[in-house]
């Protein structure tokens, strides 16, 4: 599907079927090309990384946490009032998705006027953008926060979309209310599937639709978007992006400690 308007773009978002209410997840790429897959994913893949792939995130994440959370770059307040392990290690993953270390999370939001400002928002990136639509049926089960501590996130066999808590008591934390703002979600994306895409994958691939925004057409809709639907933030990346140039150091620290390691 290619879209040529910001009323177009609306309107095919709507006219997407779901089973009964189900709801639609989105996600807007600045690449058409990309494909739907988590940055562990294709760290993995990039590096070609063979240890397990349930492995290579808990080392990250304890990477991550020694780096960083100690350190109070991210609040510690994350993993104080949990009510079990497994919603800690939730939000230690959200916290790592949140600043590039490589997780197996993919950001997705409920609201599609988000996911077409992702894909607009890098302005320096001269390709088609895309928006894809996941419409919930088989194949990825969704579960909401109150169930995330009952699912260990580095053991699981398949794919869910995770609804995690909101911590209000630290909601001025960027990630966090980031989040909220963008009503954002996540997919955790199967570890023994990591290696074909979820888009690509045979079990939820009928479930996928994707809306192309050609190139000669992007501006016209960014700004349609932002007089209708962000006329006070306008296009701020401070809302999308996590831009902290220390941070984005120790990411790359991380990175490379890790490929340096026995990995």
């Amino acid at each position: 599907m290619i879209v040529k308007s910001l009323d177009e773009f609306m309107t095919k978002c709507k006219n997407i079927k779901t089973i009964s209410f189900a709801s639609k997840y989105y996600r807007g790429q600045t690449d058409s090309t990309w494909d739907v897959q988590s940055s562990l994913s294709r760290f993995i893949i990039d590096n070609r990384i063979e240890t397990n792939p349930i492995e290579v995130q808990k080392e990250l994440l304890r990477m991550f946490d020694k780096k960083v959370v100690e350190n109070n770059l991210v609040l510690k307040s994350f993993n104080n009032v949990v009510t079990s392990h497994y919603e800690s290690s939730w939000h230690t993953l959200s916290q790592a998705q949140h600043i590039g270390i490589p997780t197996s999370l993919i950001d997705f939001t409920f609201d599609e006027t988000f996911a077409l400002r992702f894909a607009l928002g890098r302005t320096e990136i001269e390709k088609d953008a895309a928006v894809y639509i996941y419409s919930l049926e088989n194949g990825i089960e969704p579960i909401c926060s109150s169930n995330c501590n009952l699912i260990d996130p580095y053991s699981t066999d398949r794919s869910y979309l995770v609804n995690i808590n909101y911590k209000w008591d630290i909601i001025e934390y960027s990630g966090e209310k980031n989040r909220w703002i963008q009503k954002g979600l996540f997919l955790l994306q199967n570890y023994m599937r990591l290696a074909t895409p979820i888009n690509k994958g045979s079990h939820i691939l009928h479930r996928f639709n994707k809306i192309i925004i050609p190139i000669e057409y992007k501006e016209k809709i960014r700004k349609e978007l932002e007089i209708k639907h962000f006329p006070r933030t306008g296009f701020n990346n401070a809302e999308m992006y996590t831009q902290c140039e220390q941070l984005a150091k120790i990411v790359e620290e991380i990175r490379k400690n890790f490929l340096r390691s026995s990995y």
